[in-house]
Formats: C-alpha cells, structure tokens, sequence
C-alpha cells in the first residue's frame, strides 16, 4: 500500500531557486521522507550511515546545484533523517535494495539516474544486482561495501568489550556525556558506523556489518557508471575505488585531488559538473 504526504516546505530559508518540497511516502508500512525539486534528467540521492544525518544540513548545498541541471529526489533511508525505522529485527542491505525498488515504483520513476554515497551506494549495488534489466546511469561517491582483511586492534578490543559486557552500550550511554561520544567511539575506538546510532537501528547495523562484501559480484553490473572519490578519503579510502574501477564493466573514475569522505559537502561545485556532464552523455 502506498501513501503520499505533502507537509510544509522544510525550512523557513527555502531554496531561492527551484523549491525543494519535502515529502513523505508510505511504502508497505514504511514512511520514508524526501526532498523534491529542480527540472531536467531525473536523479535519485541515496546518503550515507550516519544516525544524526538531517537531509537540508548534509544535501543542501548539493541540492542547490544539482536542481539547476536535474530534477532530484534525495530520499531518507529508512532508520534515518525523519523516515521511519526498519522492523526491530534489523533490515540487511539487501532489504534496503528492495525498499529502493519499491519505493521508485510508488514514485513511478522510470530508470532514473541513482547517485549513492558511501553506504548509500551498497543499497543501489544490492538493487542493481536484483534488477540488472535497470538501465539508469549510476554515480557511486566513496562507495561502501569493500572488505579487507580481518578486524584491526581496535576492532578486535569492541568487539570483546561487547561480547564479554553485554551491558556496555547501556553504561556508555547513561553515563558518558553526549558531546564525548563520537569522539570515544568514532576516533578512539574507530568504530564510526557505531557512533550516537540509536537502540532502534543497533540490528540492522550488526546485520549490514555482518554481511559478506560483493566485490565477486560487480562486474555483472552493467550499468554506466561514474565514480568520484576523494583521493585523501580515511572512510573508503582509493583502494576501494581502485576495485570498483576494475571490477565494473562500463565504469568511469574521477578522482578529486584534495577530497576527502563528505564530497557532497565539500566539492558539491564539482560534482554537479561531472554529474551533468556524465547524464547528458549518450
């Protein structure tokens, strides 16, 4: 069953062009936001992993500049901004794969371009696997979902923490202060993915984390693809995008030179024009 609502805009400071209107859509019980705007190509923007991520903060300036060339969604994924969470036993990115599916159905986009970022870009990887007759363009943006090795120091000593203290996240959170936490768990620990995520997303987290990478799989991805990645990226650093250029068939990699994780933030100038020069390619 599909639902639509249309709210107020989002913000009192409006875009000065081309309106985005937020939206909500209710798809098989899931309420998912969106942002809609702008005119031309149609695009799709799926974020990343980030619990505190509100789409106006971290797609605003993006937006302002992609709307001038394209028609955009940028749509909140379920457990994020003010979508709703996935069931309480978690949701595998293969779920989220199917939600973009159903979801583009509800909004009756045809093989619009989808531009993912991070792990955004898993979703539209899962999606794309399951729909390969899917003939949009596809921009992956420091792309998630390359493993490597096994687990660093660090990693290891959470990981005991958790298993040995079932009780530590419950400590952490009653008694650490909210401004130390991203620095304890994203900086000292190195655990980013598990920074402020909140109880509700903690299986889909463990559940994304768990599954195996999809490296074998993605040269039976044979969309055109543009990669752009920042060559200083910590997150998905170049050897990731060093095997997504490999691996994909139809692909193209620009690397910005002074770019780090968040290029929708930083270089959105630059992004709009590769974007708009990779759509309107034949």
């Amino acid at each position: 069953m599909v639902k639509f609502f249309s709210p107020p805009l989002f913000s009192k400071n409006n875009y000065n062009r081309n309106e985005m209107n937020s939206n909500f859509i209710t798809v098989d019980g899931i309420k998912t936001h969106y942002f809609h705007g702008g005119s031309g190509p149609k695009i799709v923007i799926l974020h990343g992993w980030d619990p505190r991520l509100t789409l106006e903060e971290s797609y605003r300036n993006l937006v302002e500049k992609l709307e001038r060339k394209c028609e955009v969604y940028v749509l909140a994924l379920p457990g994020f901004d003010q979508s709703d969470f996935p069931p309480m036993e978690g949701w595998t990115t293969h779920d989220y794969g199917t939600w973009l599916e159903k979801t583009l159905k509800a909004l009756k986009l045809e093989n619009p371009a989808l531009y993912g970022h991070s792990f955004g870009c898993r979703v539209i990887v899962r999606f794309l696997l399951k729909n390969p007759e899917f003939r949009g363009k596809i921009i992956l943006t420091g792309a998630a979902g390359v493993k490597w090795g096994p687990r660093g120091i660090r990693q290891h000593a959470l990981f005991f923490v958790n298993k040995t203290c079932p009780q530590f996240k419950k400590i952490f959170r009653n008694y650490c202060p909210k401004k130390l936490r991203p620095l304890i768990i994203g900086k000292i620990l190195g655990a980013h993915d598990w920074a402020l995520v909140p109880a509700k997303l903690e299986k889909t987290l463990k559940k994304t984390l768990a599954e195996p990478g999809f490296r074998d799989q993605l040269p039976n991805i044979k969309q055109k693809t543009l990669l752009i990645w920042g060559r200083n990226d910590a997150i998905t650093p170049m050897r990731s995008a060093r095997v997504f250029a490999k691996s994909l068939p139809n692909n193209e990699l620009k690397v910005i030179s002074n770019g780090r994780h968040g290029l929708h933030k930083t270089h959105a100038k630059k992004i709009t024009e590769y974007v708009s020069k990779f759509l309107n390619e034949k």
